[in-house]
């Protein structure tokens, strides 16, 4: 077995999943994946399954200290909950200082929708982090980065 497919293999024995057959990600044709088709790989699976980077961020101490940090300045009554208008500020701030498009409160709020939970319109410390880790991974694997061939077989 090649080092690039027991690296596969070992992510998804800890439960790492993959968008797609990793195998579509073979960009030289050539039916073995090297390591830097599997960083293509990781790097969709960490954008398209936010379970994923749950899963990586639990061993990251930087990503936990950015995620409380990024949290105590939203929640400046630490009333334990943010609302959609407190991030919605925040994140158009962040993507103003990341130097992204600003987002609109429509995008804010669908964003917010698909970890808000219990849907209750207010964001808990656990629902914030599971949206941020979601949005450093966003921010730091850019999709034009790659193609991918979803026809492909692996």
């Amino acid at each position: 077995m090649s080092e690039a497919k027991s690296m596969v293999s070992k992510l998804e024995d800890r439960g790492f999943e993959f968008p797609c057959e990793v195998g579509a990600f073979d960009q030289d044709g050539d039916g073995n994946i090297d390591k830097q088709e599997v960083s293509y790989a990781v790097r969709a699976a960490l954008r398209e399954r936010p379970k994923n980077l749950e899963l990586i961020s639990n061993k990251l101490d930087d990503i936990d200290a950015l995620s409380r940090d990024a949290w105590n300045l939203i929640d400046g009554t630490q009333e334990g909950y943010i609302s959609i208008a407190q991030f919605s500020q925040f994140y158009v701030e962040l993507g103003q200082v990341m130097d992204e498009k600003v987002p609109t409160y429509q995008e804010v709020w669908e964003l917010t929708r698909k970890y808000d939970t219990d849907s209750d319109s207010f964001l808990t410390y656990d629902e914030f982090e599971l949206l941020f880790c979601d949005y450093l991974c966003r921010t730091a694997f850019k999709p034009e980065e790659f193609k991918v061939d979803s026809d492909s077989d692996a």
